[in-house]
């Protein structure tokens, strides 16, 4: 009867995640298509575009924007070129559906891994901002996360290697995944399971493959790309930061302050638990962010997604662990009651 019941739960969660992720593109589009895929989420869709190429001269908006840095991100253009049969005009709707497909994935993961709550905090993880709007917009923050926090669950289930393969996905998908993954070492490895550890380290040969691949076409690692570079998005830890701090707006001081906090909590949070210990590696890339990167805060929201969700993720986990179960609580009472 639990099993029935936690299964019933999941499948709940992930309809109210699907149900919120298509309100949101509806409402943010004014349910127009076109509008429905936007900033970097039309670079996915380029990308994707471009994979079946008969000429594999790269489209003027990938060449502007860092191709060896949006060719690195292949998950999501892979997908969506799979799921829509090659069709370039199938790709506006695909695009949108696999933000819903997402979403629904989140929110029943987030139900697996917390299944002491109530329902309702299957939809924690859309507080984050970064997520939500990654979601209205097509961006590959979605399907990132949501592959994160299945290989989460698939850790803590005792399945290395699927677990070692989604988080392959996640950080083909977004390459600031990596800090999730390193995060679910250290967890695994300070608590003596070293070959877990080992196995999951594994996830990162097939990144590093390709990213060598997108090196050999295009002369530059993704994160070495000049267009990353020149704008100043990524650099040196702390030394970015700081810059930041004199060149940003009051709005981007507001959220680098906002998401130091988020990792000062996310540090404290580490012990409690796997999700901790992915939090609290997750406030890393804050340090090497620059002022280009918070100069526009929906971009600045996005790169932060991880640390939001797994911040929120934490807490709820801290809240409700200790709690029973509804199908353990009431055998707990039937047990009292006999007594």
């Amino acid at each position: 009867m639990a099993d029935r019941r936690s299964r019933r739960d999941i499948a709940v969660a992930g309809l109210a995640g699907a149900a919120f992720a298509v309100l949101v593109i509806l409402v943010s589009s004014g349910a127009d298509v076109d509008a429905m895929t936007f900033g970097d989420g039309r670079l996915h869709r380029a990308v994707a575009q471009d994979l079946d190429a008969d000429d594999p001269e790269l489209q003027p908006m990938i060449a502007g924007s860092g191709a060896a840095l949006r060719y690195g991100r292949i998950a999501l253009p892979v997908t969506l070129w799979t799921l829509s049969g090659g069709n370039h005009e199938a790709m506006r709707y695909v695009q949108p559906a696999i933000m819903v497909l997402c979403a629904a994935g989140i929110a029943m993961t987030t139900r697996a891994l917390i299944p002491n709550a109530p329902l309702g905090v299957s939809m924690a993880p859309f507080l984050a901002v970064g997520l939500t709007l990654s979601i209205a917009g097509g961006f590959a923050e979605p399907l990132s996360v949501a592959l994160a926090l299945f290989a989460i669950w698939l850790v803590r289930d005792g399945r290395l290697w699927p677990a070692a393969a989604a988080f392959a996905g996640a950080m083909l998908a977004r390459e600031n995944a990596g800090a999730v993954l390193l995060g679910v070492i250290a967890w695994e490895f300070f608590h003596g399971r070293r070959r877990a550890a080992g196995v999951l380290l594994s996830s990162a040969v097939p990144v590093i493959a390709w990213h060598l691949v997108v090196a050999d076409r295009f002369g530059f690692l993704p994160l070495r790309d000049p267009w990353l570079l020149d704008t100043g998005a990524l650099g040196l830890p702390v030394v970015n930061l700081v810059r930041s701090l004199g060149e940003v707006s009051t709005g981007g001081i507001v959220l680098i302050a906002v998401h130091l906090a988020l990792g000062l909590v996310a540090i404290k949070l580490w012990r409690s638990s796997v999700i901790g210990a992915a939090a609290a590696a997750s406030a890393l890339p804050i340090l090497s962010v620059g002022p280009f990167t918070w100069h526009y805060l929906g971009d600045a929201a996005r790169l932060t997604a991880f640390l939001e969700v797994l911040v929120i993720l934490a807490v709820m986990t801290r809240t409700w662990e200790r709690m029973p179960a509804d199908g353990q609580a009431g055998a707990l009472s039937g047990q009292t009651a006999a007594r």
